[in-house]
């Protein structure tokens, strides 16, 4: 049983969170923790880094849980890993502030600059974006081209770390240079970022100009949708059990840590035999996929070419990226069980069917949701506000229930324009909510009853 695996089955055992999301968070531990130590062979994405955004309305799938177990095992993985490798003999306390250096949370483009260079300084060259509530940076991100905010320049930022590129904040100054600071913010290229993060409903951050720039197609957007749902993993808030989940996640980081450290006695193997020829040469072990996955991957990307050209929607702009991010799960799926061919210093990692059929199954059920997510995108301010304003109706009516509820007194209640009430009665109507009723029929007077419409009944899975 790889890692990937292993993670799921221990973090499905606390927490009813949506599959998928703890799928998510297996893939990013490993991309984060043995994803470094390898380059994809015959692939123009040539690093293993993954980006995560967990996307949902709040609360029911747990996503700042998922995102917390997440940060534990990573948390834990590194601090041991330092320990043990360090030429330093550092102590916890040492190590844990090296890790929480590579953390980025949010921040100016400068700020971002700066806590990499600190990292590099350290001796890190693997960063990881890890936040619980990312939607604001990603929409103020969106506005710097109107209106300077402090997060203008960022996306720009991110995109060129996605790719390990370098990248130099001219005419800035990190430190005076009197007191032995750089005058630049140089961050060098071949650094490894990878990202895990969550918002909820992506119309009310993302916009389409951010899919066409390229920041969006990087990231791996996984929207859950309310009638995703059901109760059939319903867990209880209050057990004895949850009590052990944390003894659990650090055993699940030590056996990880052993796989870092093997990897990383064999490329330092390959490091001492390796005589650079350029450069910007940057020794890395080999992962590569086996022939018949690289043809059906190729042959899926062709057909997202041929799409695209049919249709230029934002949706087929998104799918661009579809065949990179299936290619770096594949081979994640391979680093996580172990799918090593010789050792030392010819390490290699082959993916092969099995772990492709792995990674393909995961990219399906991610992208259920992907094109109504992208016909979504730029969402004028105002119809966010119909949607909450037609909440706040819906649960009125909800609370008078099968007695029903009158335009007049939903008039009262709420205090809205009868113009603003219609407004959130047709978006309740079109989400079949609600239903109507002549109120005639029951007062013998003009005007309408509302009452709310019966769920749909959901098999539970």
């Amino acid at each position: 049983m790889g890692f990937i695996e292993q993670y799921v089955n221990l973090v499905s055992k606390y927490t009813d969170a949506p599959e998928i999301f703890v799928q998510a968070s297996g893939y990013h531990i490993i991309s984060n923790t043995l994803g470094p130590y390898f380059r994809i062979m015959s692939s123009k994405c040539d690093r293993p880094n993954l980006w995560f955004m967990l996307s949902s309305i709040p609360g029911r799938t747990r996503r700042s849980t998922i995102i917390g177990y997440d940060s534990t095992v990573l948390q834990n993985a590194w601090t041991k890993f330092f320990i043990e490798t360090s030429e330093e003999n550092i102590s916890q306390k040492v190590a844990y502030q090296r890790y929480m250096t590579s953390v980025i949370e949010t921040g100016s483009k400068q700020g971002i600059c700066d806590k990499i260079v600190s990292g590099i300084d350290q001796g890190l060259n693997v960063f990881d974006v890890h936040s619980h509530e990312y939607g604001d940076v990603l929409r103020q991100m969106c506005q710097h081209t109107k209106t300077q905010t402090y997060t203008s320049g960022v996306d720009t930022l991110l995109s060129r770390l996605y790719y390990g590129e370098s990248f130099v904040e001219d005419l800035s100054r990190r430190r005076p240079k009197e007191e032995g600071g750089t005058i630049d913010r140089i961050i060098p290229a071949g650094l490894y970022i990878t990202m895990f993060a969550g918002m909820q409903e992506p119309k009310m951050y993302l916009t389409k100009d951010m899919n066409r720039q390229g920041l969006l197609r990087r990231i791996l957007i996984l929207h859950e949708k309310t009638e995703d749902m059901t109760m059939g993993r319903w867990k209880p808030p209050l057990t004895p059990m949850y009590t052990e989940h944390s003894n659990d996640l650090k055993e699940f980081a030590s056996d990880l840590v052993k796989e870092m450290i093997r990897y990383k006695n064999a490329l330092d193997s390959l490091k001492a035999s390796f005589k650079p020829k350029w450069a910007d040469d940057i020794v890395l072990l080999y992962a590569d996929l086996c022939d018949v996955v690289r043809n059906e991957i190729n042959s899926r990307a062709k057909q997202q070419d041929e799409n695209l050209i049919k249709d230029p929607s934002d949706f087929n702009i998104y799918q661009q990226t579809l065949w990179e991010n299936t290619t770096k799960l594949t081979i994640l799926e391979a680093l996580a069980s172990n799918a090593v061919v010789g050792k030392e210093r010819t390490t290699m990692v082959i993916a092969s069917e099995s772990h492709y059929q792995k990674a393909k199954e995961f990219m399906d059920r991610a992208q259920k949701n992907t094109e109504q997510m992208m016909e979504d995108l730029g969402v004028v301010e105002s119809d966010i506000h119909v949607d909450m304003d037609s909440d706040r109706v819906l649960r009125y009516i909800k609370k008078a229930g099968q007695e029903g509820i009158t335009t007049s007194y939903l008039l009262t209640r709420t205090g809205y324009k009868a113009y603003q009430l219609q407004e959130c009665i047709r978006t309740l109507l079109k989400r079949e909510c609600i239903k109507v009723e002549d109120s005639r029929n029951k007062t013998g007077r003009p005007g309408w009853i509302y009452y709310p419409e019966e769920p749909k009944k959901v098999q539970a899975t």
